[in-house]
């Protein structure tokens, strides 16, 4: 992956959960996706990722915990989920 050399412990993957009147899902359809590249801004506050796809209706996750920040020390946080809805037509 291009980009920084620790940035190759990303974990991205994308899943959806079952819709059903009990509560509760196990994950469906985990599907890893791929990072095309990574650009970190001059001041190394905002990580832009480069996705190869994105599928509306899908939950992404986003696992690095295994990186460090700027300074060596452990990161606060090691996992990002977000909902994508609908995607914007090109």
């Amino acid at each position: 992956m291009p980009g920084d050399a620790q940035f190759t412990n990303l974990s991205l993957s994308s899943y959806y959960y079952e819709y059903s009147q009990r509560y509760g899902s196990p994950q469906m359809g985990v599907t890893p996706v791929v990072v095309k590249s990574v650009e970190v801004s001059e001041d190394g506050k905002k990580v832009t990722l480069d996705l190869g796809e994105m599928v509306a209706r899908k939950i992404y996750q986003l696992d690095f915990a295994a990186l460090s920040a700027g300074d060596g020390s452990a990161m606060s946080h090691g996992m990002l989920c977000y909902t994508v809805q609908r995607l914007r037509e090109e």
